[in-house]
């Protein structure tokens, strides 16, 4: 039955003027805000009721909502009700599942484990690395809509969603384990998994202690001050806190963060929006665990959010000396608010400014370049601020260390590669077939595990495609257009067949990065977070260099007088 205009027209004004009050607006704004509306509304019931076929009403408007928000930026997000628990997650950092990462397999269009938590309800029930998900309770999950990465992101959302449920309820679950002809069922009773915003902590030398911190949640203050503690009981003289590859989280979480290290009662970052209720100050609220302690920060381009406000706060008082690359940029605040029907919105509403007084906002979405994309704003238009000791430090861009690293050369092939389903295939595979030495730092795959893994890769349907080719691509549609492709087909197949990629001969050119992708996908599923960070110490070049900076106390100090290098 179809919901008439009218009755449609009048919810329209009805939330218009309940929204109109929250915020001082212009007549004007008011007006064009209710046609608008208007015109949205008359749209879709006329698309509902003419249609040449039934219109699913849901898919409609959401897809009509994901593009209208993306019209501001990437993190203001529709969130219907059966992804509510995402938010509720993302906060707190525990949810009620059976310990598993998933990925979406595009050859197959389903999911597989990737990795099994130690311990975990899916380990206990008997699931493991590589398991194909057929059946997940009474819903038979099928295959993803198609191999987009849109769609195969949307399927992994249902099938994780499918498996959380209340703490201490069973589900059965159907896979296909790779190498059996026959799908096998297990039961796995679930119960709450904690997501760490520690993941490793250990002495690395016999006076630095090495922090690994991964996310920021609600346990992140109480953990980061407990992995300190025990540090500097273990005699560590300097500690260095790895927030490389962290993406953020509660903004609450950084001020906790930073509290640690610098007295109470202390501005760390303050919000400016366009509402007087998101201009907020945050201060530090509790005793400081070390004042003194030499502190060196970790980051690099994807460090970002309330990542970047630790490092920048502790950058602006002088407290820490950052090594590393530039972080991400993310100054953006959001908040959610309730929907009907159990949905929620995410919108950012502030930025948030660091003690200096600066805003590490990279981008401005506000505007656009000719081709629609956004622009970063250029280092020559950064405003100079000062640290608390005077140091010059710049706004925009994200966090720029103290001291830069050179960060590894990424190849087109490296990048495939990390995004390809041989991967996980390869790395599941392994892992359940060798005994894995005790220890990740120890780890180490053979010539015969490579040349096997070239082997895969070169068999798999990666697409890897220079720049040249493409051009070719470009070259035969312009010839095939002007009607000359009859006569220099061979000569471009030639020259399509010269320019045709080796794999083995390209994974060789690039064997140490692939061979450290590798064996960093082995050891997260083979031994966890806490296992991937230990493998990760290993030739470390930014752990190196301030390993090195904590030994020499003269140079950490004329580091923390003298003003970073633009």
């Amino acid at each position: 039955m179809h919901c008439p205009l009218r009755i449609i027209y009048i919810v329209t004004l009805a939330a218009i003027a309940a929204v109109a009050p929250c915020r001082a607006q212009s007549s004007d704004h008011d007006f064009e805000l209710a046609r608008q509306m208007d015109v949205f509304t008359n749209i879709l019931s006329r698309v509902d009721l003419h249609y040449v076929d039934t219109v699913n009403p849901r898919r409609f408007v959401e897809a009509g909502i994901s593009h209208m928000l993306s019209e501001l930026d990437p993190y203001t997000i529709y969130y219907p009700e059966e992804r509510h628990d995402e938010i509720l997650n993302f906060v707190s950092g525990r949810y009620a599942g059976i310990g598993v990462s998933l990925r979406s397999l595009r050859s197959q269009r389903r999911c597989m484990l990737t990795t099994v938590e130690h311990g975990g309800p899916a380990e206990t029930g008997g699931l493991r690395p590589g398991d194909i998900l057929l059946r997940v309770g009474a819903r038979e999950l099928g295959e993803a809509a198609s191999d987009s990465p849109e769609d195969l992101a949307a399927y992994a959302l249902e099938v994780a969603a499918a498996l959380r449920g209340e703490p201490g309820s069973t589900i059965d679950i159907i896979v296909q384990r790779p190498g059996q002809t026959r799908p096998r069922a297990y039961t796995v009773r679930r119960r709450l998994i904690e997501q760490k915003s520690v993941t490793y902590a250990a002495m690395v030398s016999d006076s630095v202690g090495y922090i690994c911190l991964m996310r920021f949640n609600e346990n992140t203050g109480s953990e980061l001050r407990q992995a300190t503690a025990t540090l500097l009981q273990r005699g560590a003289h300097g500690i260095v806190i790895d927030l490389r590859g962290n993406p953020g989280g509660l903004l609450s979480a950084a001020v906790d963060a930073v509290a640690l290290f610098i007295p109470k009662e202390t501005e760390v970052v303050r919000t400016r929006g366009n509402e007087h209720l998101k201009n907020e100050v945050y201060y530090t609220n509790s005793d400081p665990i070390d004042e003194r302690v030499p502190l060196v920060v970790l980051t690099d381009g994807e460090s970002a959010s309330a990542a970047e406000i630790t490092a920048g706060a502790l950058q602006d008082y002088d407290r820490a000396v950052i090594v590393g690359r530039r972080t991400f940029g993310k100054g953006l605040v959001q908040s959610t608010y309730d929907l009907p029907y159990g949905g929620l919105l995410k919108i950012t509403t502030a930025r948030y400014y660091i003690p200096s007084g600066r805003c590490i906002q990279a981008v401005d979405y506000s505007h656009r370049n000719a081709d629609g994309t956004h622009a970063a704003r250029p280092d020559s238009l950064s405003r100079p601020f000062q640290t608390s000791a005077g140091r010059t430090v710049y706004e925009g861009g994200g966090i720029k260390p103290d001291i830069e690293t050179e960060g590894d050369t990424i190849s087109g092939i490296v990048v495939k590669i990390a995004e390809s389903d041989v991967l996980y295939e390869f790395a599941t595979e392994y892992v359940c077939t060798h005994q894995m030495p005790e220890s990740p730092f120890a780890f180490h795959i053979s010539e015969e595990d490579f040349a096997a893994f070239k082997q895969a890769v070169s068999g798999s349907d990666i697409d890897y495609g220079t720049r040249s080719r493409e051009a070719l691509v470009a070259l035969r549609n312009a010839i095939r257009a002007e009607g000359y492709d009859s006569d220099v087909a061979s000569q471009l197949d030639a020259l399509e067949a010269r320019l045709s990629p080796d794999l083995g001969l390209v994974m060789e050119r690039w064997r140490k990065p692939i061979k450290h992708l590798l064996e960093q996908t082995i050891a997260e599923i083979a031994y966890g977070e806490a296992g991937l960070a230990e493998y990760n110490l290993r030739d470390d070049l930014p752990l190196a260099t301030a390993m090195a900076l904590l030994r020499d106390g003269r140079r950490y100090r004329s580091i923390l007088t003298t003003a970073p290098e633009r």
